[in-house]
């Protein structure tokens, strides 16, 4: 998964594969993207029939064109053949849970070679997401976003870290460890996907679209959402205000008309504007023409 594709995800969507009732409405929800369910959302005696579903699931995107990915299991019991039937269905895109370490990024690089290659898939098809849920792997996070050739982008796991401190997952002490991750990710070239905070409030969308207001202004471009209720006050939070987007538009006008040849500093309403200012204007009209 390329940067350029990640940058149109601002609220992609969980689905349960132990749900195929969920697959035929799932493309029609309003998602970025869809990421189909291996992990949590399976209990042990489900893997095999969840991991089955994979094809029925795919299928429900037909005609579309929201990019697809798959939670995978972090547990060897279940891992490999996870791998294998996203490289037999066409599966690009693995997000892999409880990353701790680069090691265990390197780690996988044969088990993806030999289910590509098993599968009839060229090498290098099968692209990461390593989702961070632990105060391990947050330390780890700019080495993990280096590891290996595969890793497209990093996920914040609130509630896991939070798990793991033993504290709620809410308020400012989430601000550091999610600048921490983004910071990691987009120093490495990587997308940063996810929130300061907990999804589990499925009652309370608004608070969503807060949390991606503040994600966004830390780095992130986009997070995952658990209920279809959440999904336009997340795309909501990661889209430029209007104030942006006017600003953006007078200081790309601005350089168009009046840049000196070769780059410069100018002004713009009172406002000097530089190559940094520039390219971060450019960016937000990016995003805006990306959103439609």
């Amino acid at each position: 998964m390329k940067e350029d594709v990640l940058s149109t995800i601002s609220a992609g969507l969980f689905v349960p594969l132990s749900r195929p009732s969920l697959f035929a409405g799932a493309p029609h929800r309003g998602a970025d993207a869809l990421v189909f369910d291996l992990e949590d959302s399976a209990l042990p005696a489900q893997k095999h029939d969840a991991r089955a579903a994979l094809g029925p699931a795919l299928h429900a995107l037909l005609g579309s064109k929201l990019p697809s990915i798959v939670r995978v299991n972090a547990d060897p019991r279940w891992l490999a053949d996870d791998v294998l039937a996203c490289a037999a269905a066409g599966v690009h895109y693995l997000m892999v849970p409880k990353v701790d370490s680069a090691q265990q990024i390197l780690a996988l690089e044969p088990l993806l070679g030999r289910a590509e290659s098993a599968t009839g898939r060229a090498p290098g098809f099968l692209r990461l997401l390593a989702l961070v849920e632990s105060p391990t792997g947050l330390l780890a996070a700019a080495a993990i976003a280096c590891a290996g050739t595969r890793v497209e982008a990093l996920v914040f796991g609130a509630e896991d870290y939070c798990a793991a401190l033993g504290i709620p997952a809410q308020g400012a002490a989430l601000d550091w460890p999610a600048q921490q991750l983004a910071v990691s990710a987009r120093a490495a070239g990587r997308a940063a996907l996810g929130l300061p905070g907990s999804m589990a409030g499925v009652a309370n969308p608004a608070h969503i679209g807060q949390l991606a207001q503040r994600a966004r202004s830390m780095g992130f471009t986009g997070c995952f959402c658990i209920h279809p209720s959440q999904l336009g006050p997340a795309r909501a939070g990661f889209q430029p205000s209007m104030a942006d987007i006017a600003a953006a538009r007078a200081v790309v006008a601005a350089a168009d008309q009046t840049q000196p040849e070769g780059g410069g500093a100018f002004l713009v309403e009172g406002r000097m504007v530089d190559a940094p200012v520039l390219l971060q204007a450019r960016a937000t009209l990016r995003r805006v023409d990306q959103a439609g």
